[in-house]
């Protein structure tokens, strides 16, 4: 089992401000994962199973890369991985900025 803290990071350009604004969502967020059993799937889909929000969770990309690139174009609005991954470097210190915010976090310190 991993243990490790997750993260959801959304694109700022969305609607979506909060984790409630995803509950409330007509048309919702679509999170990248490269398959079942993974971070991009495990943490959208608790979330949508125990309090409701509609992530909807898109699955077979290769990797990590890809999926950034999927957010970066638009095609996918969200990603859920690690603390590791987030604080490993770019695009994320870049994106921080302008990008990108935190939309939903399994650690209770703050990230950032």
């Amino acid at each position: 089992m991993d243990r490790s803290d997750n993260l959801i990071y959304i694109r700022s350009d969305t609607p979506f401000k909060t984790i409630y604004d995803v509950r409330r969502a007509a048309q919702p967020p679509k999170c990248t994962a490269t398959g079942t059993g993974t971070v991009g799937h495990y943490m959208p889909k608790l979330l949508n199973e125990t309090i409701g929000t509609k992530f909807d969770i898109i699955l077979g990309y290769p990797g990590g890369p890809e999926m950034d690139l999927a957010v970066e174009k638009n095609e996918a609005q969200c990603r859920a991985f690690t603390h590791a991954a987030w604080f490993s470097g770019e695009p994320y210190r870049t994106w921080w900025k302008k990008r990108i915010r935190p939309c939903a976090d399994s650690n209770r310190e703050k990230t950032g």
